[in-house]
């Protein structure tokens, strides 16, 4: 994809042919300046068009393309500054790239077992994630891009392996899948058909009834199928909750089971029904049921805002402050992200009470804020959207859902990485982004990695892709530590900067490079599964394969299918009976306990990931699924060998019967805003049936908003028929305010399948009080060895002074943080190394500590290990001259890269020509040369000098830092032909070695330098120059050599000009040419150097950059004299550095007066007997070479 720069004008025209995807119109839209939208409308030849003015400006607007849908593939950005703007992008297509499709058959047996896990399709093709996405779509559903897995090679060809879920088989019928690259036509359609698969059968709950307890509470009370029974979906009016078995089961009947709950009455004061659905992980079946006693409440108006404030916390992370005031008191907050809703409830409650209190709450990512909304007991609400009012803040400032925050149009210049040319093959990479922006230092920005790896992962949070960027005031730079993920996509690794208005993709920024890697964006895979029926015993063999990264750990949860009794494991690859990593073999056992009753086992839950922290999961009753991390889908068995079923004698029955059954408590009233919220259970029962000791009873508390905390009991006390079971747990912060919060019990489990609760009995905890004492609850992750201050949040903050920081080398520093209303603390870590886990501390009347640890992140591990630098490429060039190249004997013309030429020709078109001339005399003062250069046909004399000018530091906005001249030289000749010149700087206590070494050329030789092949022609001279350590003040600056060369003749009446730009040889070099006439000083400049670091003293190729200085140094330009200066920027190194600049002399076909900005005499200007002459000279000389080639070629 090519990208352009634009400058102004009265009419800008944007004709640049961009690639975009070949779907019908209106699927794209172009967003300018993040809040214009325009549909692209289709030409009818597969291209697409937009066409649109702008308002006269002179700043920069931001354009992108993208999917108009929620699928957004965003294809590139850019900013442009201009007054008017056409756009027409057309399609290119490629050719048609070669496409496998393998139809696993696996997810037909889902189709009974879960409606929502798919069938999918595998996908392999020899074009690259970076160079096309692969969409597609079933008939007209919405389009989505498949997701590629991994590569391999293949007999030298890299093949990508791509998945497509099939999308909406849980409706039956015929359905055919689209598929086709993003830059080409259609490739294939897919017909499927589930019309033969069984449909899951879901029941309805049946004898749904409410009933009125104690004034305060009701009990629901219904009946459903046994099969239908494991997870239920309880709603509320706005308030809804999925619990599982064993919560509220009351007792069996016939193939049905009987729950019965108590819940707060409050809950059906404001309406007078609610609703019930079975089976919450595919088609979901409910029932109404009435509330014969609703409650007519008098409160009828929303809650108030009293005022509200917005303050950032770091990146997008920003703190919403509200005060409320409500008659029945706010039951909760429902905070919208791009459709991603948060609930928040009490436990937000800063000071005050729930009818008249303030009230804190994180917003992830205001970027996406898109509504707020806050509700009483009542069902009154207040709601607030995109850009509307939420109320004032105390200075009486507007404050609106995502805040009109400072707009700027973000400008970053000097992007750079700390590492770059990446290794990510078996391990990530710690590294930084730096910039500088034309944004105050405490602008919000984040650093989002867009590789699939991160995307495809970070929605299960073990892969993080958005990082906060901070300000480094010693820098005075922003910059943002990340983590490439290990394994992802080599090659450009697409990226974003974000703020809350705009967001800079990588297309137009530095490229960050990942040159070694093997993808795998898959998670393990289960191979084959064998069930241990058949080896007498109940459960699986388990082979997981992971072909990449490698299996690290899993869990897994079977439950039966008659008393639900559940059975779990957490495993890791040591825990394999055969295999390693890559594949892996495990059993699961299931120890039933005999006597027992025969039932068959399912799976429940299978989470796995491998090493690299790509995880795939099967969940049978989730809502929210992904068919492609479902890792039974490649298994083509039927849903017999999922199961397994118990092997037990023929069961006696025995008399099951309860006894007695308690709940004893360490408390009944609990400050749920203090610092101790430990409460400690004890569930008792007598039984006189047999308990399955491997199944253990469950703890529940419930609160007035339907939020259910549960907790494992644990077997303290057995005798007889007595059982203790035991749990101490911490109630969330603010968790059941302001009303009580109900305590049930359940899941003791006899043999004959019978389970025991105690949800017919009404048990509390009053958790009426709420304290504002400071506590510590969390806080923002932290890098190892960041600098980066330290968020901690808790509530309380308000009266908070003074905090602790105790280190892990036993010191301990006071630091005074700055709160943010009184949910937050930042600490400023100023100059400590954080290296391990550390604490922070309250000091205050109830102490608090919190343990910080934080996460794993070594730059100096991922700089150790700097793979070769790949050849850079030089850009594409169009071939010139007249004949093109010189003609058949001067050059030839390559496609994509320009003229190359043949020795001894040179130059854009080979029209120059190197010349002999005699060897340089020795200078052994300094390494200043001078060439000798033959005169020309009017008698006139040139000379040429080559010069080491100084040496200067660089920091990363290109700024010089230190500059260095050389007094003195010592001086060493090596041979007739080699000199070497040494030199030495003082800097603080270090001593810098600059070693200048001349070779001169007499004939063509082939060299080797930094892993590349050059041409040296003859009457060349070469330069290498190797510097030792240097003592940077930052790792991110460079060193640069400063060289200069100057040409200059005695000809009054001439014409100067100077060249610069990049070889055509394929070389990959920059090229300087300063000329006088017909003759020139020819420098070129290799872009790649070699370095070492103290750790390895290993040889490294870097790249270099070459650039011209004369803007800055004032050379001389005169007609009959020119000089020049130029800079190689070497990349920061920690022993020593070497580069190879070479230089010759050149005869050139064309004056200096031809060229495009030449400095010519007043007199220069010939008239047209003279302009004749010179082009019969200039022919008869070319004759002349064209007789001496022809003689050279016989």
């Amino acid at each position: 994809m090519a990208y352009s720069t634009f400058s102004q004008s009265s009419q800008c025209i944007f004709n640049n042919v961009y690639t975009l995807i070949n779907v019908p119109s209106p699927t794209f839209q172009i967003d300018i300046a993040d809040q214009n939208k325009v549909k692209c409308t289709s030409n009818g030849d597969g291209s697409f068009s937009a066409n649109f003015t702008l308002e006269p400006s002179n700043s920069q607007y931001h354009f992108t393309i993208g999917f108009i849908n929620e699928t957004a593939i965003l294809k590139f950005s850019f900013f442009f500054m201009c007054q008017t703007f056409k756009f027409s992008p057309s399609l290119n297509p490629n050719a048609f790239q070669s496409l496998d499709i393998q139809l696993m058959q696996s997810g037909y047996p889902f189709l009974e077992y879960s409606t929502l896990w798919t069938p999918v399709a595998l996908l392999k093709s020899n074009i690259s994630y970076d160079q096309a996405y692969i969409l597609y779509r079933c008939d007209e559903f919405v389009t989505f891009y498949a997701k590629v897995i991994g590569q391999n090679i293949i007999e030298g060809v890299s093949y990508y392996y791509y998945i497509v879920p099939f999308v909406n088989t849980f409706i039956r019928g015929q359905y055919t899948y689209f598929i086709w690259y993003y830059n080409g036509p259609f490739l294939k359609n897919i017909i499927f058909n589930n019309n033969d698969y069984k449909e899951l059968q879901v029941d309805t709950p049946q004898n749904g009834y409410l009933t009125i307890q104690d004034e305060e509470y009701m009990r629901l009370s219904f009946l459903i199928s046994r099969k239908d029974a494991y997870a239920t979906t309880y709603s509320f009016y706005s308030d809804k909750m999925i619990s599982t078995f064993p919560y509220g089961f009351f007792s069996y009947s016939g193939d049905s089971i009987i729950y019965s709950n108590l819940f707060h009455s409050r809950l059906s004061d404001s309406i007078t029904k609610f609703k019930l659905y079975s089976y919450p992980g595919g088609f979901e079946k409910a029932i109404e049921i009435n509330n014969p006693e609703p409650n007519i409440s008098t409160d009828t108006y929303p809650p108030v805002i009293e005022f509200a404030d917005v303050i950032q916390i770091i990146g997008l992370k920003y703190l919403l402050t509200v005060k409320v005031i409500d008659e029945s008191g706010v039951s909760g907050f429902l905070l919208n992200s791009d459709y991603d809703p948060i609930n928040y409830g009490c436990e937000t409650l800063v000071s005050g009470s729930n009818k008249n209190g303030l009230f804190e709450m994180i917003i992830p990512d205001i970027s996406k804020f898109s509504s707020f909304i806050v509700s009483d007991f009542y069902g009154n609400s207040f709601s607030a959207y995109t850009k509307e009012l939420i109320s004032k803040n105390k200075l009486q400032h507007p404050v609106y859902v995502r805040p009109p925050l400072q707009k700027v149009e973000l400008d970053l210049k000097n992007v750079a990485f700390f590492i770059n040319n990446i290794d990510v093959f078996n391990k990530p990479c710690y590294n930084t982004i730096y910039f500088n922006a034309n944004v105050p230092s405490n602008y919000p920005l984040i650093f989002k990695l867009m590789d699939p790896v991160s995307s495809s992962y970070s929605i299960f949070g073990n892969i993080k892709d958005t990082f906060p960027v901070n300000w480094s005031r010693k820098l005075n730079l922003f910059y943002c530590d990340f983590i490439i993920p290990m394994n992802t996509i080599t090659g450009n690794i697409p990226y974003a900067i974000i703020s809350p208005h705009v967001k800079i993709y990588s297309s137009i920024l530095t490229p960050l490079i990942v040159s070694k890697s093997k993808l795998d964006n898959d998670g393990p895979i289960i191979s084959n599964i064998i069930n241990l029926n058949q080896f007498g015993q109940v459960g699986w063999r388990v082979t997981i394969t992971d072909q990449v990264n490698g299996f690290s750990n899993g869990y897994f949860k079977a439950i039966g299918s008659f008393d639900f009794s559940s059975y779990k494991y957490n495993f890791t690859v040591s825990d394999a009976i055969l295999g390693n990593k890559i594949n892996s073999t495990y059993d699961f056992i299931l120890n039933i306990q005999t006597p027992c009753i025969a039932q068959d086992f399912l799976f429940e839950y299978i989470y796995l990931e491998d090493v690299g922290k790509r995880i795939s999961k099967f969940a049978k009753h989730e809502k929210m699924v992904q068919t492609e991390v479902n890792p039974l889908r490649n298994l083509n068995v039927s849903l017999e060998f999922l199961k397994t079923t118990s092997i037990c004698d023929p069961y006696v029955p025995i008399n099951n019967q309860i006894t007695q059954s308690t709940i004893q408590k360490s408390l009944e009233q609990l400050d749920v805003g203090g610092v101790n919220r430990t409460v400690k259970f004890i569930y008792s029962i007598s039984t006189l049936g047999v308990v399955q000791m491997n199944q253990l009873p469950k703890l529940y508390l419930t609160s007035s908003t339907m939020k259910i905390m549960e907790y494992d009991l644990q077997l303290k006390f057995q005798i007889d028929y007595w059982f203790d079971y035991e749990c101490t747990v911490e109630v969330p912060l603010g968790f059941g305010y302001p009303d009580s919060v109900l305590v049930s019990a359940s899941g003791v489990m006899t043999n004959d399948g019978n389970t025991i609760g105690t949800s017919g009995f009404l048990n509390l905890i009053d958790t009426s009080v709420y304290s504002s004492t400071p506590i510590l609850t969390g806080y923002e992750p932290f890098f190892l060895y960041s600098y980066a201050d330290i968020i901690v949040y808790g509530r309380g903050f308000g009266s908070v002074f003074l905090i602790d920081v105790n280190f892990l080398n036993g010191t301990i520093i006071q630091y005074v943080p700055t709160v943010i209303g009184q949910t937050v603390l930042k600490i400023p870590m100023k100059d400590n190394d954080i290296k391990g886990p550390f604490e922070v501390s309250i000091q205050n009347t109830q102490p608090y500590t919190i343990k910080i640890i934080p996460v794993y992140f070594n730059k100096s591990e991922s700089f150790q290990d700097i793979p070769t630098t790949p050849i850079p490429s030089n850009r594409p060039q169009e071939c010139l001259g007249s004949p093109l190249c010189g003609g058949r004997l001067q050059g030839t013309c390559i496609e994509n890269q320009g003229c190359v030429c043949f020795s001894p020709f040179v130059g854009k078109d080979c029209s120059s020509q190197i010349i002999i001339v005699p060897k340089p005399n020795i200078n052994n003062t300094d390494p200043t040369v001078e060439i000798p250069v033959s005169g020309d046909e009017f008698s006139s004399f040139y000379k040429s000098l080559i010069t080491i000018d100084s040496l200067r530091e660089i920091s990363l906005d290109n700024k010089p830092v230190k500059n260095f001249t050389f007094k003195s030289w010592i001086f060493k000749e090596i041979d007739s032909f080699s000199n070497r010149y040494i030199s030495n700087i003082t800097i603080d206590t270090t001593t810098v070695q600059i070693t200048v070494t001349l070779k001169w050329f007499t004939n063509q030789t082939n060299i080797e330098f930094a892993g590349e092949n050059f041409t040296m022609n003859p009457s060349s001279l070469k330069y290498t120059i190797e510097i030792s350590e240097y003592p940077f003040e930052s790792t991110l600056n460079s060193l640069q050599l400063v060289m200069s060369a100057s040409f200059n003749s005695n000809n009054q009446n001439a014409c100067s000009a100077k060249e610069y730009g990049e070889t055509t040889a394929g070389d990959n070099s920059n090229y300087l040419k300063i000329q006088i006439e017909n003759r020139s000083l020819y420098g070129r400049f290799i872009k790649r150097g070699i370095i070492k670091n103290k750790d390895t003293e290993e040889p490294t190729v870097v790249l270099l950059r070459n650039e011209l200085l004369d803007s800055e140094m004032n050379p001389i330009v005169n007609p009959n004299q020119v000089q020049t200066y130029i800079g190689i920027s070497i990349p920061w190194f920690g022993s020593s550095s070497i580069i190879d600049p070479d230089f010759s002399v050149l005869v050139d076909s064309n004056s200096a007066s031809n060229s495009p900005n030449p400095t010519c005499s007043s007199e220069s200007k010939l008239s047209g007997a003279k302009i004749a002459g010179i082009v019969k000279v200039e022919k008869k000389f070319i004759k002349k070479i064209d007789l001496k080639l022809k003689e050279i070629k016989e």
